[in-house]
């Protein structure tokens, strides 16, 4: 078996053994934490949880058939992501992250997140990559709430 293949049995295995491993443990105004967004190497998308639905605005069925890496992803990372499969840059950049910006959905919303993500790899040769975005909107209105001055 594959590493990549590998990967994937024990990412679905993790996911179907949990009532729903997508939420946030604290929601306390309705608002979910984690997306997780994974692509293969030609940027399609092979997995969007049950959060990305809610912030995108797209089926899982919707993200798997009609959506690439670009239509999800902010520029910027989308360019670090194309740079190390295209060989410009090495291995050791396989690391993406972005503390502030946004992506918009289906209805065309900006919503403030939090990005980290990686290259996956088997044999040394990218395979795809996943990414884990943190909503921002609960923090940004709770920064706003008590702490006017800060906002």
């Amino acid at each position: 078996m594959k590493f990549g293949d590998f990967f994937w049995e024990v990412f679905y295995s993790y996911c179907l053994t949990r009532s729903n491993p997508w939420e946030s443990p604290r929601q306390s105004r309705g608002f979910t934490y984690l997306i997780i967004i994974a692509t293969d190497n030609e940027g399609n998308i092979v997995v969007f949880n049950p959060t990305a639905e809610k912030i995108f605005g797209y089926s899982q069925e919707e993200a798997k058939s009609t959506k690439k890496a670009k239509d999800v992803y902010p520029e910027k990372i989308m360019q670090k992501i194309a740079d190390v499969f295209s060989g410009k840059k090495d291995k050791g950049d396989d690391i993406f992250t972005e503390e502030h910006t946004s992506v918009a959905g289906k209805n065309g919303e900006p919503v403030p997140v939090r990005i980290s993500g990686a290259i996956l790899y088997e044999a040394n040769k990218p395979i795809g990559s996943v990414g884990f975005f943190q909503d921002l909107r609960e923090i940004k209105e709770l920064r706003e709430e008590f702490l006017p001055e800060h906002a």
